[in-house]
């Protein structure tokens, strides 16, 4: 051993080799082989990771003479473990941000854009293999009065309650999306308008059932107005989708709220 190498591995005359190198030494005896990478401990105590290459110098069997060559790589593995983290970091970072820019903060439900975005998606796959789509679109009724009588921690626990009612009814091809300030819908892929009025009504009956409190002790329920639209003959692309159904939610309020109207 050259004197770099009994400084670093701490080698004593008639000391033993470190148990790593041994072991590499020992399986090892009779060909070349490829360099490999072995952590050893230092005088320090801290680690060290070597790459290892052995060279036969001639001879064979025990007579046989071997050359070893390891080369302190601890730092290049560290700035490669740093780089690998920060990627990972990075990656993170930016899904959270992709994640705070779809989503609605206070409900956790999609926001209007990444909605309009689904929207246009799911118009372009019903055309193109002749697939129902349909859209629920629910307005909290009176909604102002429940800020003004009870305080905004107060409404802002009614559209919680709101979009959880929402989710309970959402398959994994469903998109529930917060798109204004009491106003939510239901992308429905596959569903026809059947089928997504009685999703509706089913998110009508658990609004209306919820109680809530309000900080001053105050118990109260709210309700909700829906509409209900499909594509179809009239309707073929995502804004007369979203004409039609909001005009279904206009009928709702007008023929009294807390009922569901599909759109003619």
């Amino acid at each position: 051993a050259n004197r770099a190498a009994e400084r670093i591995l701490d080698l004593r005359p008639y000391g033993k080799l470190p148990v790593g190198i041994g072991t590499f030494w020992a399986s090892s005896r009779t060909e070349d082989q490829p360099s490999t990478r072995l952590e050893l401990g230092s005088p320090a105590g801290e680690s060290r990771i070597f790459e290892v290459t052995m060279s036969h110098m001639g001879g064979s069997g025990r007579s046989g003479h071997s050359a070893l060559l390891l080369r302190d790589i601890t730092e290049q593995e560290q700035m490669t473990q740093d780089i690998v983290r920060n990627r990972a970091e990075l990656q993170r970072a930016n899904a959270q941000l992709k994640a705070l820019a779809n989503t609605d903060g206070l409900t956790g439900l999609a926001n209007r854009r990444n909605f309009i975005e689904a929207l246009e998606r799911e118009v372009d796959r019903a055309h193109r293999y002749d697939r129902p789509l349909s859209l629920v679109l629910l307005d909290l009724d009176h909604f102002k009065h429940v800020n003004d009588a009870h305080g905004h921690p107060a409404g802002d626990e009614v559209l919680c309650t709101a979009a959880r009612a929402l989710e309970s009814v959402c398959r994994d091809v469903d998109l529930a999306a917060r798109i204004g300030g009491e106003e939510f819908v239901l992308l429905l892929p596959e569903t026809w308008t059947e089928g997504a009025s009685t999703v509706a009504e089913r998110v009508r009956a658990r609004i209306e059932r919820e109680p809530h409190r309000a900080p001053s002790g105050a118990a109260f329920r709210v309700t909700g107005s829906i509409g209900v639209a499909s594509l179809g003959r009239d309707v073929t692309d995502g804004d007369s989708l979203l004409q039609a159904v909001d005009e279904a939610l206009y009928r709702a309020k007008s023929d009294g709220r807390n009922r569901v109207v599909a759109a003619e």
